[in-house]
């Protein structure tokens, strides 16, 4: 089979690849088997012990042959992995199933041939040529490999596909000409199929492409990435101030390697550096995680309007060398792919690890998920991929994968279809180490919980694939993210050059700290350009959590590009916290802008430092007529460090004096100002008493004052401000009620 044959839209080329491979009598095929003869008794399933993990319940159903069809009901015989029964002469009838999600479930001749198929659960109990259409899509377009919420979605979805109906009719034509007619290819059906596929699977998404552009759009000047075009679904993407990660957008794993190249010195000569930042193991590109989506359309999974979320790797740092100008990196990534891409440029280790990734891929996304799909209920297959994806179980298998002569040179070339015959061929012979290595992971998944029906999966694995035979060229779909690039448009290998830069622009300050309130001026600069009449455009931007930058032009906020390079920042009111401010610079010339490089600089901002007091009592105390006195005492919050406090006194009215040894009266302010932080009010009895209804409120201010470094005395804190606290006391006989003046 050759790569230019292969039209895929994801790994799996079931049509051109296996199912060409699964006719008898074909060259290097697979034999066909099949189950013996049907059981002549009265109906009956033959389940074997499943665990409560796997609820069963009795499955009822109809067989409905398609007009025209020389086969008597009673000669066949319904099948899936916990048994079989035979169909009674009216088309009914009863076997045991997993109640756990809609089940696989085939008709089968006499002869052990696959007449009928499809996915049975408790609302869908008809097994006909519509059903068998639909499965016949829903392998063809691989999609055993997307997570139960979209494999659920996808079966309910299929009868609706467009030329649907078309193939259902192919297929009772087919049936009615020879009852064993998916024995051997069918044209009729393989071209039906074909249209059916080729309308849903497009190669490429626009949205998809959208996206990676905007990503690649984002990169750090300092940090030249080439070419910025992402390849295999990676998106390699710049980090500040020098570091690279990489977004993965496909169900396809990879592996990353880095190599330091070279340098330019202070004189600009290249110097050979060679240095790999990886020299234990490659770093792992993980595939994406499928999504939860509401789909509407069969038309909308394929064409990725639901894709799986893209995923990000952390980042690396590519470190200049020190004094030099420039310093350049290789980075090369390996995975499954169809396409050569840059593997002749790989080391021997980088090669072997893409032919392991590769097969790792076909075992691990392809055929334990079609196995598994034969034997238990769809909304399961995604805990036995589980159990069976632990690490040992893998590894085990990939080697005795790669040992099955052609496997991993198939894998390696991206011929899937041509590994996957090869493997379930392997699969029939119970004494090769491939099948032994199988059959011990499906034990952890199967047999532990009481299920023997490996073989038997193999077996009608062998048939169903069979019966979905298409000609070459039908476009297969992995799941709903590999149909925005897919396989088809993946490398074996992919390179790209990062060139480190010296810092080629200056914002300054790189770090200020600041008060509420306060203001910070930012200058950008290039001084390589400095005596130049070079012009250029600066994109500034801020994370605007504690304070706004500002150039003066109206919109200008935050977020914006101008051809100023000074900015000014202003913290808010109250509240901290750190901003980072980025400017990106580019040369005008003419229409153009050409990136010259991107610098940060840090703003912390913190409360004012202003001490706050109260004044106890706070509320109002009410003397009357007789008089009285009161101690009212200050407590000092946030007091400031490094001064000496001293507190002022005052009262707001008449008829009440004010004692506070130690203290002087400031005649600016008319306060007894001392170290004390307490003061008594005194207020004299009347004699005689006022007339009843008469009387006045006053009120007692405190100020906090500090002695300045210079010796004076001071309650002017930073930003001019005066730090108070008031109280109000009434006298005589009057509600105590309104505002203290000085």
């Amino acid at each position: 089979m050759s790569r230019s044959s292969l039209r895929l839209a994801a790994t799996v080329l079931i049509v051109a690849g296996v199912l060409q491979g699964c006719s008898g009598g074909a060259s290097g095929t697979v034999p066909r088997t099949g189950f013996g003869a049907p059981p002549t008794s009265t109906p009956t399933s033959t389940p074997t012990a499943v665990p409560a993990a796997f609820p069963t319940a009795q499955q009822r159903g109809t067989v409905t042959l398609p007009g025209g069809v020389n086969a008597s009901l009673t000669s066949l015989t319904v099948v899936n992995s916990l048994g079989t029964t035979p169909v009674a002469s009216n088309g009914t009838f009863s076997l045991t199933a997993f109640s756990d999600g809609p089940q696989l479930t085939t008709v089968v001749d006499k002869n052990g041939s696959v007449l009928l198929m499809g996915f049975l659960s408790p609302s869908s109990t008809t097994l006909n040529v519509n059903s068998t259409a639909d499965a016949m899509v829903f392998f063809a377009t691989a999609s055993f490999a997307l997570t139960s919420d979209l494999r659920d979605e996808m079966i309910a979805l299929i009868p609706s596909a467009p030329g649907i109906g078309g193939l259902a009719s192919a297929i009772a034509s087919a049936l009615a000409a020879n009852p064993d007619a998916f024995a051997a290819t069918n044209s009729a059906v393989a071209s039906q199929l074909q249209a059916v596929v080729s309308s849903l699977v497009h190669s490429s998404t626009p949205a998809a492409a959208a996206r990676r552009n905007s990503g690649a759009a984002r990169r750090v000047q300092s940090v030249l990435i080439n070419p910025l075009q992402p390849a295999s679904g990676l998106t390699p993407l710049s980090d500040f101030p020098n570091g690279v990660h990489f977004e993965n957008a496909l169900r396809r794993p990879a592996d990353l390697y880095i190599d330091r190249i070279s340098y330019v010195d202070a004189q600009g000569n290249t110097q050979p550096a060679p240095l790999s930042l990886t020299p234990s193991a490659p770093l792992n590109i993980p595939p994406t995680v499928g999504v939860s989506t509401t789909i509407s359309t069969l038309l909308n999974i394929v064409e990725g309007k639901y894709a799986y979320a893209p995923v990000d790797t952390a980042s690396t740092a590519l470190p200049l060398v020190a004094n030099s100008k420039s310093t350049l990196y290789q980075l090369t990534t390996v995975g499954p792919g169809l396409h050569e891409g840059a593997i002749g440029q790989v080391t021997a280790e980088e090669k072997q690890d893409q032919e392991d990734l590769s097969v790792e891929f076909l075992l691990k996304d392809m055929v334990l998920p079609l196995v598994l799909e034969f034997v238990i209920p769809g909304h399961d297959i995604d805990h036995a991929l589980g159990v069976n994806g632990s690490d040992f179980v893998i590894h085990d298998l990939v080697h005795a994968a790669e040992a099955v002569p052609g496997v991993a040179q198939a894998a390696e070339n991206g011929d899937w279809g041509q590994a996957l015959e090869l493997l379930l061929a392997q699969l029939n012979n119970s004494q090769s180490a491939f099948a032994a290595a199988v059959q011990a992971s499906l034990d952890g998944i199967l047999e532990n919980h009481g299920i023997s029906a490996q073989q038997q999966a193999f077996k009608l694995a062998q048939q169903i694939l069979n019966a979905v035979r298409a000609a070459d060229q039908v476009l297969t779909a992995f799941d709903a993210s590999a149909t925005e690039a897919g396989l088809l448009t993946s490398d074996e290998a992919d390179i790209w050059t990062v060139t480190v830069l010296a810092d080629q622009v200056k914002l300054t300050p790189a770090s200020a700290t600041i008060d509420n309130n306060a203001s910070q001026s930012l200058l950008a600069g290039v001084p390589s350009a400095s005596g130049t009449t070079t012009t250029f455009a600066y994109t500034w931007t801020n994370t605007a959590t504690a304070g706004h930058i500002f150039d003066g032009m109206s919109g200008h906020e935050d977020n914006f590009t101008s051809t100023s390079n000074t900015v000014t920042y202003i913290a808010n009111a109250s509240g901290s916290g750190t901003d980072t401010i980025t400017v990106s610079v580019a040369e005008i010339s003419g229409q153009n802008r050409l990136p010259i490089g991107s610098a940060r600089s840090t703003i912390t901002v913190k409360p004012s430092g202003l001490p706050s007091i109260s004044l106890e009592p706070s509320g109002c105390v009410q003397f009357g007529f007789g008089g009285g006195s009161q101690t009212y005492s200050v407590t000092v919050t946030n007091p400031p460090a490094g001064v000496t406090l001293e507190f002022g006194f005052a009262v707001a009215a008449t008829h009440g004096t004010l004692s506070d040894p130690g203290a002087t009266l400031n005649q600016q302010t008319h306060q007894l100002v001392g170290p004390s932080a307490s003061a008594t009010l005194n207020v004299p009895d009347v004699e005689p008493s006022p007339a009843p209804g008469t009387g006045f409120n006053g009120g007692i201010l405190a100020d906090l004052w500090f002695v300045t470094p210079s010796g004076q005395l001071s309650n002017t804190f930073p930003g001019g401000k005066l730090v108070e606290a008031s109280a109000l006391w009434g006298y005589g006989d009057v509600n105590c009620n309104g505002t203290i003046t000085p």
